[in-house]
């Protein structure tokens, strides 16, 4: 059996569901459909425009540059980024800004999450990083959960500094605050 891999095969699917993950955090589809559906309507709040946020991303690469190149081009979103290497081509070309990540974490309204998961990147989002959060982020990571810290995330949601989370995965250990988690 042929094994092979291909870099950037998937690089554009995963860059237009993370910006719908955005969409919907910032567009509230998902509360609103809900109500809708089950009769409620009339509390709708003002929807936040991409063009107006500051959208900070962690890790560009590929696909995590992909996801710059949609939010610059297609919505006009100011983007930050914090990646473990510079790179002051795509800064020029797309108009982005290279942030630390403390600094990045504390600026911006939607963080997305784009990096590897290895032992380095392992908690790379911890209390420390969710206590810099301006109130009601948008959290997207579409990388792998064990980037956030579980309590982190769970702090940021009780707290108020994450108003929004998106995971394209889950925890699955310490069980008793991924049971937490599932009942916000």
């Amino acid at each position: 059996i042929p094994i092979t891999n291909t870099p950037g095969t998937l690089s554009n699917s995963v860059a237009e569901y993370t910006v719908g993950l955005v969409l919907n955090g910032t567009r509230r589809l998902y509360a609103y459909a809900s109500e809708y559906a089950a009769g409620r309507t009339g509390a709708e709040e003002k929807q936040r425009d991409l063009s107006a946020l500051h959208v900070g991303i962690v890790g560009l690469g590929g696909i995590g540059t992909r996801i710059a190149e949609i939010l610059r081009k297609g919505f006009g979103s100011k983007v930050s980024y914090h990646s473990r290497t510079r790179k002051p081509q795509e800064e020029e070309r797309l108009g982005i800004v290279y942030k630390s990540l403390d600094q990045l974490v504390g600026v911006v309204e939607v963080l997305i999450l784009m990096t590897p998961s290895t032992p380095d990147t392992a908690g790379m989002i911890g209390k420390s990083q969710v206590s810099k959060f301006r109130d009601g982020m948008i959290l997207v990571n579409t990388a792998r959960a064990e980037i956030v810290e579980p309590a982190a995330l769970l702090m940021g949601l009780e707290s108020g500094k994450i108003g929004y989370a998106a995971f394209d995965g889950f925890y699955e250990n310490p069980p008793e605050l991924v049971k937490s988690l599932k009942f916000l």
